[in-house]
């Protein structure tokens, strides 16, 4: 009963029923084991008076090879903290790797050929890009942060989702947009080793205010690593080692933020329940100027059709009343989409100042941006099934031909 309950709980009752409902449940079940559990007689030590009585009904006998086995485990327990340490895995081009509180960090550098800024933003050039990456955990592809060791200034992220978020910074009557050019005031949940950060420094008009950003990570090893392997981290802003939802629930409602972005994940693919509520999008809406906007990264590897991205979509739009969520896909990335929510109500558009560098997202979010349909799928604090619908995403895509 107890293996059924640990497969029972967050497997389907969870996911099916909701929080309350499965400690009811749990609570009923343990009521109900009390009182039809049969009682089981302890061993007596007094020798039974019955010519049939067994030598096992005179208590428990000790077993003699009890000591010697806890001996040899004592010892081999003792040996393996001894022994030095190695890493658990090693990914082609790893400089380091790392164990802490919640997960295994490697940072690994690579090669590979990526777009560039070109005359057309859709169809620019590509070149050889060498790039360091944290990843995390099992996974060998995926990463939390990336670092381009060549020319980032002018090539950012060659296209990945960090550029299509960074890109909010310059919707029209955001800071950077107006004359004279404030700075836009950002929250990054889910700071990772500062990769948004550090674009928002790269895109920041020439000679204008940087982003004040506020920076919010789970594991103070991932900043840790970041100072020792990807570079440091970028220069100003506030960073918080702690939860995002904790850190959201703290804040103040003054001063607002013109940008919130909600990047954070846990074993590779999945959005942490908590960061993807309706409870959670309605405290960074009333942290949110009334021109702002709401970013948040969603792995869709089923693409615009999929579950997660409609139920997270649909729970934005709900904390938004009187606001309008809306869709860009990456072209690059098929992947990644990125959600925007708008208090405003209005589509997002891009400012005819932006820098050459987001010509490719600018160009993605004004050809490919959709509005999103209202779901039926509120995630809440008390239901949110986000790996279920993260699992039926991922084995759709794999089952695709």
């Amino acid at each position: 009963p107890s293996v059924a309950g640990c497969y029972l709980a967050p497997l389907v009752l969870l996911p099916d029923v909701g929080t309350r409902a499965t400690l009811g449940i749990a609570a009923l079940a343990l009521v109900a084991a009390a009182i039809l559990w049969p009682r089981v007689r302890a061993p007596s030590d007094t020798p039974s008076e019955s010519p049939l009585a067994s030598s096992d009904d005179r208590g428990p006998r000790a077993v003699p090879w009890a000591l010697p086995a806890g001996a040899v485990v004592a010892l081999a327990t003792l040996l393996a903290a001894l022994a030095p340490e190695g890493p658990l895995r090693e990914d082609a081009g790893q400089l380091l790797e790392r164990e802490t509180s919640y997960q295994t960090l490697r940072v690994v550098e690579a090669a590979e050929h990526g777009p560039v800024p070109g005359e057309w933003p859709l169809y620019g050039s590509t070149a050889a890009l060498r790039t360091r990456s944290l990843r995390f955990d099992e996974d060998r592809t995926s990463y939390q942060s990336l670092r381009l060791l060549d020319d980032e200034a002018r090539v950012l992220t060659a296209g990945r989702y960090y550029d299509h978020l960074v890109l909010g910074a310059w919707f029209d009557g955001m800071p950077w947009t107006r004359e004279p050019a404030g700075a836009p005031a950002v929250l990054v949940v889910g700071y990772g080793a500062g990769t948004l950060h550090r674009i928002l420094d790269h895109v920041a008009p020439e000679g204008g205010p940087r982003a004040e950003v506020t920076g919010v990570e789970l594991d103070p090893e991932v900043l840790h690593t970041a100072r020792d392997r990807l570079g440091g981290l970028p220069e100003g802003g506030r960073l918080l080692a702690a939860d995002g939802r904790a850190v959201l629930e703290a804040l103040p409602a003054s001063p607002a933020f013109d940008l919130i972005f909600v990047d954070a994940y846990q074993r590779t693919q999945y959005v942490p329940f908590h960061l993807a509520t309706v409870e959670c999008f309605r405290a960074c809406a009333t942290r949110l100027k009334p021109g702002g906007a709401i970013g948040v990264n969603v792995h869709a590897p089923d693409g615009l059709s999929g579950a997660l991205l409609a139920a997270i979509a649909t729970t934005l739009s709900e904390a938004l009343p009187g606001g309008g969520v809306w869709l860009v896909p990456n072209p690059q990335y098929p992947t990644n989409v990125v959600v925007w929510g708008m208090p405003s109500g209005r589509a997002p558009r891009v400012a005819g100042s932006v820098p050459a560098g987001l010509g490719g997202p600018a160009h993605a979010l004004d050809r490919l941006l959709v509005r999103s349909p209202r779901g039926t799928l509120v995630l809440t604090d008390e239901r949110a099934p986000v790996e279920r619908l993260s699992d039926e995403g991922i084995l759709s895509d794999e089952g695709a031909p």
